[in-house]
């Protein structure tokens, strides 16, 4: 075994109690229908808590500081949405007629490709 292995060990054991302790359990004397009271009263104020916010004006204020992340969102997606419409119309159009067959070809003829 190597000195990083050695070294494992000697961390390992200076962690390690050499005496454990023992510990007597105490009965309980609550009965399970309390705890399950207080734990139902428990979540309901963490969900009232967590859906409501602490302060009114926080939302209004988020919607000021973060008002160009939904521009840049909503610009986004008209740009999407665009290229979406753009494609299918090529298809559609590619699908009827000849257009860009005859389109291709010609650039090809002009631009002097050679594949």
């Amino acid at each position: 075994m190597g000195k990083k292995h050695n070294k494992f060990k000697k961390r390992q054991s200076a962690h390690q109690p050499h005496a454990a302790r023992q510990e007597t359990a105490q009965p309980v004397s609550t009965s399970t229908q309390e705890m399950a009271d207080t734990l139902v009263e428990i979540k309901s104020s963490e969900l009232s808590k967590a859906i409501t916010p602490e302060k009114p004006d926080e939302i209004a204020l988020l919607n000021e500081k973060y008002a160009f992340v939904r521009r840049d969102v909503r610009k986004l997606i008209i740009v999407l949405g665009s290229l979406v419409l753009l494609f299918v119309a090529i298809y559609f159009v590619n699908t009827r007629t000849t257009l860009l067959t005859n389109l291709g070809n010609w650039i090809y003829k002009i631009g002097h490709f050679s594949i």
